[in-house]
């Protein structure tokens, strides 16, 4: 899993930024956090404990999942 601190970095292919919703889940699969891309390439952390979590991105055309680690 990639290590952040404040910003979660996602790339994503072009255009699918301006409609992609992502949800934030603890190793218990709890929801912590939940928001809209807006055309940003980064999600705001920095009010989660350290910790692993995992981030799903779902867009019109896309769903992926990924493990990140919060320091």
């Amino acid at each position: 899993p990639n290590p952040a601190m404040d910003l979660l970095c996602v790339e994503l292919p072009a255009g699918s930024l301006q409609s992609t919703n992502y949800v934030v889940r603890d190793v218990l699969g709890q929801q912590v956090l939940r928001g809209r891309s807006n055309g940003s390439k980064q999600v705001p952390i920095s009010d989660l404990e350290d910790g692993s979590y995992t981030i799903e991105l779902i867009g019109k055309e896309l769903r992926s999942v990924a493990r990140f680690v919060k320091q």
